[in-house]
């Protein structure tokens, strides 16, 4: 699944993030043709966790296609939840951090973020 290559990246770069900031486990359940790839990144311990964790502080459904229309800025979370092909589930206060957390690995300032931002723009 394309949303896989995303989370790769991320895991090489978390550690030198800010993300910390805010301390929780935010999974992600993508759906595709091929079927379901579980990912979880744990802000606080600034971890990527590929097959996910049992009790996340809240969890994301959503297609393939979608998410990287999303990373790609083409969609917009909320629209994709009233519409029902994005599904919550769990903290959502957390939930509605998720924005932060995803801005901080497309920081303008941050070489590595927008290295990264720049890979997936040419395999996406």
């Amino acid at each position: 699944m394309k949303a896989d290559l995303f989370f790769e990246e991320v895991s090489k770069m978390i550690g030198k993030s800010d993300v910390d900031e805010i301390p929780a486990v935010f999974q992600f359940e993508i759906t595709g043709e091929n079927g379901k790839s579980v990912w979880a990144i744990d802000t606080g311990n600034k971890k990527v966790i590929k097959g996910g964790v049992s009790e996340p502080s809240c969890t994301f459904i959503v297609g393939d296609e979608d998410f990287v229309k999303m990373l790609k800025k083409e969609a917009d979370g909320t629209q994709l939840f009233m519409t029902g092909k994005l599904q919550i589930d769990g903290d959502m206060s957390i939930a509605m951090q998720l924005q932060s957390v995803l801005e901080a690995f497309d920081d303008e300032d941050n070489p590595d973020a927008q290295a990264m931002k720049k890979k997936l723009q040419s395999k996406l």
